[in-house]
């Protein structure tokens, strides 16, 4: 998997575009683990825990279901064109790290 630059990056967007890579390389279910364990961490270990970081978290699974989905097969979105719709998608719903605009139903 190529490596991401997150640097620079509003905090939502680059949890929704995480979450959304992990998806799609391992699952959903991984993806949701590592992001509550992330937030565990912080929670105890001195960071800044977030219910919003899993409300984009879940963002960016939805977004990764929705481009899968939309391929002609699960494998078939291409690495380059699924980050960058995944990227426009999670930008979407997280302009300026402002609440997700996502509908309520579509994120779980």
């Amino acid at each position: 998997m190529q490596s991401v630059d997150f640097a620079g990056m509003p905090d939502k967007q680059a949890h929704c575009i995480a979450s959304g890579l992990i998806a799609r390389r391992c699952g959903a279910r991984y993806a949701r683990l590592a992001g509550v364990g992330k937030e565990w961490l912080d929670l105890f270990g001195g960071g800044d825990a977030s219910r919003d970081d899993l409300r984009a978290d879940a963002d960016g699974r939805a977004c990764a279901a929705r481009i899968k989905a939309a391929a002609a097969t699960p494998d078939d979105a291409d690495p380059t064109e699924f980050r960058t719709a995944l990227t426009a998608c999670c930008v979407d719903r997280w302009p300026n790290n402002h609440v997700s605009t996502a509908p309520a139903d579509a994120i779980r």
